[in-house]
């Protein structure tokens, strides 16, 4: 989630800049704002995940008839390992 969200408003806030070197009135404070928060998103959400080798542990989980938390383990640690680091200090 936030990994895909990220990489959209980077490339939005690029764009933005170029317009804005232009002379072109944009709403890059809002893009950059937007983007602060799914970076403190993805730093906030992934206390909540652990390590998993891959997905198939999850499917493996839910066939076993796991409780869905247990699958919904390795989904969010699926999520993790696609999403770029976070700063320690948060």
């Amino acid at each position: 989630m936030g990994c895909a969200a990220k990489v959209g408003l980077d490339d939005a806030i690029s764009l933005l800049e170029r317009a804005q070197s232009r002379g072109i009135d944009v709403p890059l404070a809002d893009y950059q704002a937007r983007s602060q928060l799914i970076y403190q998103y993805t730093a906030a959400y992934r206390h909540y995940c652990w390590k998993v080798e891959s997905i198939i542990e999850s499917l493996d989980r839910f066939v076993a008839k796991e409780p869905l938390r247990r699958v919904h383990e390795c989904t969010f640690g699926i999520l993790a390992l696609e999403s770029e680091p976070s700063d320690p200090r948060l």
